[in-house]
């Protein structure tokens, strides 16, 4: 709970200090998912929808800040269902060719038990994107890594994010459509990903 409180508040405080002349762009996401946990013992899934809040702001010509706030709901087989949240603050340096950041992530499971795991810590970002010549169309693709967990309970949370696809932009309104891979790396003998398509829509004042 704090490191989510942590990530909304930064969001938040940003937003209050900083007009919406600087570029805001306030929208949401959807996750279409698969979760796979591959053991000794076999591999167990569950699938479902996540949904969320994304928003971000030009803090000047080459900075920026976004963040991003995804709940989902999966069903396993049994008709059981677990929630997952993902949470996330990113800021950002443009270059030429590529967008480099830090930022934090924060991350929940609640499992059909109700035993929940908290992961929470810092990640480095680096993101990618172009349009199709003069076409409002284009690509995009991005990466994160969250390298440490500060929580450090029983389960390992570092795991890194990858997502691509393309993406439309019709000023103010702007499109993506894509697929995301996220790998919790650090298990012993355990394999758990969760994959599936994205896409978000966004609006810019």
């Amino acid at each position: 709970m704090r490191g989510r409180a942590v990530v909304v508040g930064l969001m938040l405080s940003v937003l209050m200090i900083v007009s919406a002349n600087a570029g805001l762009s306030i929208g949401a996401k959807l996750w279409m998912q698969e979760l796979s946990i591959e053991s000794m013992g076999g591999e167990i899934t569950a699938d479902g929808a996540g949904v969320g809040p994304t928003a971000s702001i030009d803090l000047s010509e080459n900075l920026w800040l976004s963040g991003s706030w995804v709940v989902s709901v999966l069903d396993f087989e049994d008709d059981s269902d677990m929630t997952t949240q993902d949470a996330e603050a990113v800021l950002a340096l443009s270059l030429d060719w590529i967008d480099l950041g830090i930022g934090f992530r924060y991350s929940e499971d609640e499992f059909p038990d109700q035993s929940k795991t908290r992961k929470y810590g810092p990640m480095a970002y680096v993101g990618l994107g172009s349009s199709f010549g003069d076409s409002p169309l284009g690509w995009y693709a991005a990466a994160s890594w969250m390298f440490a967990d500060l929580n450090d309970d029983w389960v390992a949370g570092e795991h890194f994010n990858a997502e691509g696809g393309l993406s439309l932009y019709l000023d103010p309104i702007s499109a993506t459509v894509g697929y995301r891979y996220k790998d919790h790396y650090d298990f012993d003998d355990v394999d758990i990903t969760y994959q599936g398509v994205t896409a978000s829509a966004s609006i810019s004042f």
